[in-house]
C-alpha cells in the first residue's frame, strides 16, 4: 500500500501559518475590545457606527456573554462583559468586586450604547454578578443565561472553562428520595413555637440509629444547595449511612446567629436580611439554649437518630457558620461534626472569643469542615478568606479538620457544591450500625428540655467541686446537702448553659449526680441505684 503524500507547497503552506501565529492567544468570538474600538473609531458616519455596534451585540447575545479567551498568562481567562443600555453609568457588582455598586465601572464606548469591562480571572472560577444601572437598578445580564439563585433571588453566573458543574445536585437513577415532616416546638428560650423541617433518608420502618444533621438557615440549605438531593444521592451510592436532616429556619438570623459578647452596633458580614417581627428580642445564647435543650431532644425523641457527638452535626454558611463553630464550642459534648461555610460573623472581639472557647473543647473530639472562596478576600469589607485560613491553621492544632478553597465567591453555588465533600468527611468512613459512645441528651417525650434553669457562664481550672457548687446555687432559695465523701476539682469552661445543667455537668466529671427535692438539692453517687 503506497503512503499518501502531503504536497511540498501545503507542508510550506502550514509551517507559516503556525510560525506566524505561535504564542497568540485565542480571540474572543466577537473579537477583541480593541477591535471593537477601532472599527467604532474608524467609521465614516452614524450609520457605520451604528452597524457596528449592533454586529457586536448580536455577536454578544449569540454566544453569551461574558465573552471568553485566554488570559494574561496560563490558567488565567479574559473576560468580556457587555452591556446595551442609554445610562450613563453601569457597574459591575459581584464577587469579583466584593459586591461593591461602584468599585467596578464599566466604560461606555464613546457614540455608542454599548458599556464594557474586561477582566483577568483564574480558568475554574464561578462568580456570581449582577449589572448596577445608574447607580440603583440592579438587573440580571440579558446576554448571559447563566443564572445561580440564593436569598436575593438569581445574580447572572460566571463559569470559565475549567468549571466543573457539581454532579449530585440533581436527583440520580438511585436517589433516595425520604420523607419529610414539620416539627414544631413550644420554645421557652425564644418565646413562642419554632418550626423546623425534618427529612430522613432511613427506610420506612428503620431503626437505627442514624447520624443527624442540624442545617442552620435550613430552608434556604433545602431551596438553594438541594440538601436533600445531596444526601439522597450519597445514601444510593452507598457513600453514605441514611442521615437524617434537621431543617433550621431563623427569624431574626442576625440576632439569633450573631455572638453577644459582640460589640454592639457591630455590622457583621452578611448583606441585610430580611426580618420578621417577633414577641421577643432574641439572642444568640437564647438560639443556643434552643437547638440544643429544645429542638435536639425533640428530634431524639421522635427519630432513629444517634445520641452520642459523634453521629449529631451542625452546619451552616457565612454568619450561620460563626453559629454552628460557636455553638459547637460553647456546648461541648453535644455536636461532634461541624460544618462552617464562608464563615463570617463575630465583630467586636467575638471571633476571638469564639477560638478561645474552641481552643478549650478536648483534642481529637470534633471533626470540622471548613471552605471558603479565593474572592471571599473582600466581601463588603470583609476578608472571609483570611478569617477562614486563621479558623483553619487555629483549628487543626486539636481537631480533624478537612479545608476547601476554591476560586469562588460568596454564594450558594459554591455552598452546595462543597456539601458531598462535608457529608462524606462527617460520616462517609463509619458503619451503618455505629454504637453509641456517650450520654444522650435526656428529655421526657414531649421533648421538652430537662434542664430549664437560668444560663449562666463557668470558667474554672481546678477548682474545688464544693466551692464550684456554691457557686451554681448561692441566691437561688436552695440548701445542698452532700455526704461526708463529697470532694473533687473542676476544670470547665461553660458558655450560656442552664445552672442546672452545669451543675449536672461539674457532679458527673466526679462521679456525682444530684436530686432535686423542692427546694433542696441532694447530692448523691451518680451509679447509686436508689438515686
Amino acid at each position: 500500500m503506497r503512503r499518501a503524500t502531503i504536497p511540498p507547497a501545503a507542508v510550506a503552506a502550514l509551517l507559516a501559518f503556525l510560525l506566524a501565529h505561535r504564542g497568540e492567544a485565542a480571540g474572543p468570538p466577537c473579537g477583541t475590545l480593541a477591535q471593537l474600538r477601532s472599527r467604532l473609531a474608524g467609521a465614516p458616519d452614524d450609520a457605520a457606527r451604528t452597524t457596528a455596534e449592533a454586529e457586536f451585540s448580536a455577536c454578544a447575545a449569540r454566544h453569551g456573554t461574558p465573552l471568553l479567551s485566554d488570559g494574561s498568562a496560563p490558567g488565567r481567562v479574559r473576560a468580556l462583559f457587555a452591556f446595551r443600555s442609554p445610562a450613563e453609568k453601569v457597574f459591575l457588582a459581584g464577587d469579583m468586586s466584593g459586591w461593591s455598586t461602584s468599585a467596578q465601572p464599566l466604560e461606555r464606548l464613546t457614540g455608542t450604547d454599548l458599556h464594557v469591562l474586561e477582566m483577568d480571572v483564574p480558568d475554574g472560577a464561578r462568580l456570581d454578578y449582577k449589572l448596577v444601572v445608574s447607580g440603583t437598578e440592579w438587573t440580571l445580564d440579558p446576554w448571559n443565561p447563566k443564572t445561580m439563585t440564593g436569598g436575593y433571588g438569581p445574580n447572572s453566573e460566571l463559569r470559565t472553562p475549567a468549571y466543573v458543574p457539581p454532579a449530585g445536585v440533581e436527583p440520580g437513577p438511585g436517589t433516595v428520595k425520604g420523607a419529610w415532616e414539620e416539627l414544631k416546638v413550644e420554645s421557652r428560650a425564644m418565646g413562642g413555637a419554632r418550626s423546623a423541617f425534618v427529612w430522613s433518608s432511613a427506610p420506612a420502618g428503620a431503626t437505627g440509629p442514624y447520624p443527624v444533621l442540624y442545617l442552620l438557615d435550613g430552608t434556604d440549605y433545602r431551596d438553594f444547595a438541594k440538601a436533600h438531593v445531596v444526601v439522597g444521592n450519597l445514601v444510593g451510592a452507598g457513600r453514605l449511612p441514611p442521615v437524617v436532616l434537621v431543617l433550621v429556619p431563623p427569624v431574626d438570623r442576625r440576632a439569633e446567629y450573631d455572638d453577644d459578647r459582640s460589640a454592639p452596633g457591630g455590622r457583621g458580614t452578611d448583606r441585610p436580611q430580611r426580618r420578621e417581627a417577633t414577641a421577643i428580642a432574641p439572642t444568640h445564647a437564647a438560639f443556643t439554649r434552643f437547638l440544643v435543650d429544645e429542638l435536639v431532644p425533640a428530634v431524639e425523641a421522635r427519630w432513629p437518630v444517634r445520641r452520642d457527638a459523634a453521629g449529631r452535626g451542625v452546619m451552616g454558611a457565612s454568619l450561620g457558620g460563626f453559629a454552628a463553630l460557636s455553638i459547637t464550642a460553647r456546648r461541648p459534648g453535644t455536636f461532634g461534626r461541624c460544618g462552617a461555610q464562608s464563615t463570617g460573623g463575630g465583630d467586636g472581639g467575638g471571633f476571638e472569643a469564639l477560638l478561645a472557647d474552641l481552643g478549650r473543647l478536648p483534642a481529637g473530639s470534633l471533626r470540622v469542615h471548613l471552605d471558603a472562596g479565593t474572592f471571599e478576600a473582600l466581601f463588603h469589607g470583609f476578608d472571609l478568606l483570611s478569617l477562614t485560613r486563621h479558623l483553619r491553621a487555629e483549628l487543626s492544632r486539636r481537631q480533624v479538620v478537612q479545608y476547601r478553597e476554591v476560586p469562588e465567591g460568596h454564594s450558594w453555588g459554591s455552598w452546595r457544591a462543597r456539601l458531598a465533600d462535608a457529608l462524606t468527611f462527617f460520616w462517609g468512613d463509619e458503619s451503618r450500625a455505629q454504637p453509641l459512645s456517650a450520654r444522650p441528651l435526656a428529655a421526657p417525650p414531649s421533648g421538652a428540655a430537662r434542664f430549664a434553669g437560668e444560663p449562666v457562664s463557668l470558667d474554672v481550672k481546678d477548682a474545688e467541686l464544693g466551692d464550684v457548687v456554691r457557686r451554681l446555687t448561692e441566691g437561688r432559695g436552695l440548701s445542698v446537702v452532700a455526704p461526708p465523701s463529697f470532694r473533687g476539682t473542676v476544670t470547665a469552661s461553660l458558655r450560656d448553659v442552664p445552672w442546672d445543667q452545669a451543675l449536672d455537668l461539674v457532679l458527673a466529671g466526679n462521679g456525682w449526680a444530684f436530686l432535686r427535692e423542692g427546694t433542696v438539692i441532694r447530692v448523691v453517687r451518680r451509679d447509686d441505684p436508689g438515686r
